[in-house]
């Protein structure tokens, strides 16, 4: 009765976990996330600064940056504008932009023309500051009698010193050094080839699978008819989108070639042990409640589930059958209910130490690390419970295989010999050398980047991009706040006297700062004054006299100046501009903080802040780039995700070296409760000996140490203990309690160590020290198992096959 009262209880738990999946997917809300950004901790202590560059990053990536490239101008600009037709007919993308049409050009004449009194390029500050003014009107003089200077005669008559034309040529240079405007199209020449720029703006996330398929596909079908009309058009690209395309379909297809060999290789392996469906049947009932339970659970708790962790948890199949190998392995007369019991002390200590190891990963600020370690514990538990409640009440008529029960016998013989014993002693040396190792190798490779698949085809596009343009940095820049726009501007303007000093010291090539368009009041009057001298001194006497503007045209632009004195240039003006339009990532707008002190942007409340991004070009001196002060208390904050996350990324790999040795400290008071001293040192000899292992392994494959080579270990600790732990819980080492040991490790090795040929550096990592590591624990396992029955008392018959 007690028997089926736990089938029962585990069909109740099984329908809600399918119910709850089915409606999920019907909601089309299973919520599968591949946004590396996502699996990282926040990494500034000032929550409007994490937000504010959390905005900056949400904007960025929704750009697309293209180049059509060509030997012929005409034909590169001729697929450029078939690129644009293309990319406007999607619904996935918006601000499509590749001419710059005449309308564009008469908005940005007329926006310089309006604030012409209020801009002044730093050049042209300098020139008055020196009471320079004839340099304004010789200048005017020479563009007048220049070719094709129609317009600029007739602004002559409404701005003598061609003001608003001044600014405007200074905001070109500021926002761009390279692309030259060319019958409405930005396009460069680099030796042979043409280079037209089109750009383009996603109307969501580039982390949208949709989305990622639609454009993608609209991009490849014309790349596609480039080539089959041998145009010798190509295409470079930069943005989000191709990255995070490039890592999902990787992920994909490891999740499903990875996932699916190691599930054939566990049932093959499955039929060879047991001759028999309904155990491997048992067997994917058990893995397939544990990966859907690992699934609800991190569903439920982070809302998404991350691609990696679900590349992770196929691998969890290693783990979660090694629970049923052990029910399976009992003798065949043996009752569900009985084999239960013999085995039911074994799986739960397997569970403890197991959820132990990865439980200690609970605590880490790194979601992604989180996840995978709710996703492992829930889904071992729901193996477990699967064993224990599901498997007594199904009738089993397996035969284990008598040719694997005599090799592991033969592997028991080998395991009680003195020449294994020998091995065993010389093998305890391997933790001194390692320890060595570890001191005198410091080659180490802690990158973010190691999160996703890289692909270096796309790695050389934006850097060729990148190089074209002159384009700032993505992850590199400075974030100034102000308590209201004209704050802001005004520490923005103070940030620029220290940018300027890094640029003299080749710290930066450049960057790029709304300050350069947008000057704050302050700064606006100080230009207006400049200009009142500028107009009172009598260098407009040199126009009058070369005939190019009369003496009433002089004192008309003499009256603008004096009533357009309030007419001050706003930031929401800017931002209409086209210029503004191009440049408006810079202007992340009001940081809101709520009562809990994090960040959002929303309506206007009492603690707020203003922020804007000032992007860097060229970064060649990244020691030299710190925060810095400006004004009375504000702060420029130097923003470096990548350089910060990896220096949090060493910094846990240390402390995951400490917190493993807490685990197994952990781990041995378990063991010692259970079986003693001396039975507890030498389970543990095993995981001590597999880590060596992997540290000797990494270094003669020139593998760098990171982080998720020390997370394996924890993987590894948990399953060399379990394989002692079965041997001091069946109280002799029988064939059958070796076989199970067997297929545990196998089973591990064939889903995590396939991990190893994961094109994803982390996955890799992770897969191949498991690999070497239950690889070791496995050949240890008949060895620390005989010594451990030899120390309980107990004497192994080795002529009993089970």
């Amino acid at each position: 009765m007690e028997t089926r009262i736990r089938a029962v209880a585990w069909c109740v738990l099984a329908v809600m976990l399918a119910c709850y999946l089915t409606v999920l997917t019907k909601n089309s809300s299973i919520n599968i996330d591949s946004n590396i950004l996502s699996l990282l901790p926040a990494t500034e202590a000032d929550a409007a600064v994490e937000q504010a560059f959390n905005n900056f990053s949400e904007k960025s990536m929704r750009r697309l940056v293209f180049l059509v490239v060509n030997t012929n101008m005409a034909k590169a600009r001729q697929d450029a504008e078939e690129l644009t037709r293309v990319l406007r007919e999607s619904p996935w993308l918006t601000e499509v932009k590749l001419e710059h049409h005449d309308g564009e050009k008469a908005a940005s004449g007329e926006y310089f023309f309006n604030y012409r009194h209020h801009l002044l390029s730093k050049a042209d500050e300098a020139l008055l500051r020196e009471r320079n003014y004839q340099a304004f009107s010789e200048d005017a003089i020479r563009q007048a009698y220049a070719p094709f200077s129609g317009a600029l005669i007739d602004l002559l008559q409404k701005d003598p010193f061609l003001l608003s034309y001044r600014a405007g040529m200074a905001s070109s240079t500021n926002s761009n050094l390279t692309m030259k405007l060319d019958d409405g199209y930005l396009i460069t020449q680099v030796k042979d080839d043409y280079y037209v720029l089109l750009t383009a703006e996603l109307v969501q996330s580039p982390f949208n699978q949709d989305l990622q398929q639609q454009v993608l596909a609209a991009i490849n079908g014309i790349e596609k008819h480039w080539i089959d009309e041998s145009a010798g058009t190509r295409l470079i690209r930069a943005g989000a989108l191709f990255y995070t395309a490039y890592a999902y379909d990787t992920a994909r297809h490891e999740v499903n070639l990875i996932g699916g060999i190691s599930t054939l290789l566990v049932l093959i392996l499955l039929l060879l042990s047991f001759s028999s469906v309904r155990p491997v049947a048992l067997v994917m009932v058990a893995l397939g409640f544990g990966i859907a339970s690992g699934f609800a659970s991190v569903r439920i708790i982070f809302g998404a589930v991350h691609l990696l962790t679900i590349v992770f948890g196929t691998s969890l199949i290693g783990v979660a059958v090694d629970y049923s190998f052990h029910y399976f392995v009992i003798d065949d007369a043996e009752s569900g209910e009985t084999r239960l019991k013999r085995i039911l002390p074994a799986i739960n200590l397997g569970l403890l130490t197991s959820a132990i190891g990865y439980a200690a990963l609970l605590p880490t600020p790194f979601p992604g690390l989180q996840q995978m370690a709710l996703f492992c514990i829930s889904g071992l538990i729901g193996a477990y419970l699967t064993v224990v409640l599901l498997f007594p009440i199904i009738p089993l008529q397996n035969k284990n295989a008598p040719y694997l029960l005599s090799l592991c016998q033969k592997f028991i013989a080998l395991g009680e010999s003195k020449s294994a014993r020998i091995s065993l002693s010389i093998a305890l040396l391997l933790p001194i050398f390692a320890l060595g190792m570890i001191i005198m190798n410091e080659s180490t490779a802690d990158d973010v980047r190691n999160f996703q698949a890289q692909n270096t085809d796309l790695l050389n596009q934006e850097h060729r991009i990148q190089s074209i343009l002159n384009a700032p940095a993505a992850n590199q820049f400075y974030l100034v706040k102000g308590s209201n726009p004209e704050e802001l501007l005004r520490n923005l303007e103070t940030a620029q006297v220290k940018l300027d000093a890094l640029v003299a010291k080749g710290a930066i090539n450049g960057y790029l700062s709304i300050a350069d368009w947008l000057p704050s009041i302050r700064q606006q009057d100080l230009n207006y004054a400049l200009y009142k001298k500028l107009y009172e001194s009598d260098a407009g006497l040199s126009l009058i006299e070369a005939g190019l503007i009369s003496q009433d045209n002089f004192n008309r632009a003499r009256e603008a100046l004096a009533q357009e004195h309030d007419d001050y240039l706003q930031p929401q003006t800017w931002l209409d501009s086209p210029l503004g339009k191009e440049l408006d990532h810079l202007w992340l707008g009001v940081n809101i903080l709520n009562s809990e002190g994090e960040g959002r942007v929303g309506d206007i409340e009492r603690n707020q802040s203003y922020s804007a991004v000032i992007a860097l070009r060229g970064v060649m001196r990244l020691d030299l780039l710190d925060n810095f002060s400006i004004g009375e208390s504000g702060q420029a904050v130097f923003i470096d995700k990548i350089s910060t996350v990896n220096a949090m990324l060493a910094a846990y790999r240390s402390n995951m070296v400490l917190l493993l040795v807490i685990v197994c400290c952990t781990v041995s008071i378990i063991l010692f409760l259970r079986y003693g001293l001396k039975r507890a040192a030498l389970i543990l000899t095993s995981p001590i000996i597999a880590i060596s292992t992997i540290v000797h392994g990494l270094v003669l494959l020139d593998e760098p140490l990171n982080l998720f080579h020390i997370l394996s270990l924890f993987l590894v600790v948990g399953i060399s203990v379990d394989f002692g732990i079965f041997s001091a819980e069946a109280g002799k080492l029988s064939a059958n309690t070796l076989l199970a040991v067997l297929l545990s490790a196998l089973s591990t090795i064939f889903s995590f160590g396939l991990l190893s040929l994961s094109a994803t550096l982390a996955v890799h990592s992770f897969g191949l020290s498991t690999l070497i590591g239950i690889s070791s624990a496995l050949v240890l396992s008949p060895i620390i198992g005989h010594l451990v029955i030899k120390q309980s008392g107990e004497t192994n018959d080795p002529c009993k096959a089970g």
